[in-house]
């Protein structure tokens, strides 16, 4: 006879009380699964962007200065790169735009460089800028971003110039400045272009004279030269860069 309280292995009380323990541990297992799901899904946070930067003309450094961490750039670590930045002739100090800072510390990542960097010009003030465009108007634009904050100059140890400047160029974001002969690289984040120092090749005219031929004399009497022939030209030409008026 089956047990009314169903402790018979048959009877149908078993089977209502195994499918109670199945059905609250199936719950507690769905409940238990969007939090598994929630933790495999989390994003690591992104780790912070350092910097190591000597200024040249000062001699002052800052060594591994975060300033962008936990997902937004640390004010105060900003404020010591801009100081850093600060135009060396005048002692003015400039806010710096942040981007700047990105764009060195992406040219130093993607040549596997993990030391400092030097910075040979940062902010200009105008009156700066003017002075050294009269000096050297080839490689000095009128209105810099060097004046807004927004433009340096760089060199990176143990990397040669151009080394440098295929790292810039590469993902470009800005203005890149090729200058081999002051072995350094410009960088911006202006609008997307590119210029070097390097000399082109200028126009060549090359004049190949083409002398009178005399003809051998017939029967006694001398044959009239034939007129001579233009001087023929070879044109060389290459395209100059273009050169920004701001850099």
């Amino acid at each position: 006879m089956a047990d009314l309280n169903g402790d018979d292995p048959g009877s149908t009380g078993l089977s209502r009380r195994s499918l109670f323990v199945f059905g609250a541990a199936a719950a507690a297992g769905l409940i238990a699964m969007p939090g598994i799901v929630r933790a495999s899904n989390r994003i690591a946070p992104a780790p912070p962007r350092v910097l190591d930067v000597v200024n040249t003309n000062t001699g002052e450094s800052l060594r591994g200065v975060a300033y962008w961490a936990d997902g937004r750039y640390v004010p105060d670590a900003l404020t010591a790169l801009d100081r850093l930045m600060r135009d060396h002739r005048s002692g003015e100090i400039h806010p710096i735009d942040p981007r700047l800072y990105d764009r060195l510390r992406e040219v130093a990542q993607r040549m596997g460089h993990r030391g400092e960097i030097h910075l040979l010009s940062g902010y200009r003030t105008p009156e700066t800028n003017d002075g050294m465009y009269e000096a050297s108007p080839g490689n000095v634009a009128v209105n810099s971003f060097h004046s807004s904050g927004r433009a340096l100059d760089l060199r990176i140890p143990g990397q040669s110039t151009r080394n440098v400047y295929r790292a810039a160029m590469t993902g470009q974001l800005g203005g890149v400045g090729f200058y081999p002969r002051a072995n350094f690289v410009h960088l911006d984040v202006g609008p997307l272009r590119t210029w070097t120092d390097r000399p082109t090749v200028q126009s060549r005219r090359r004049a190949t004279p083409v002398r009178a031929e005399v003809q051998p004399a017939a029967k006694g009497r001398p044959q009239p030269a034939k007129p001579a022939q233009k001087a023929t030209t070879t044109r060389r030409e290459t395209p100059s860069p273009v050169r920004p008026t701001n850099r």
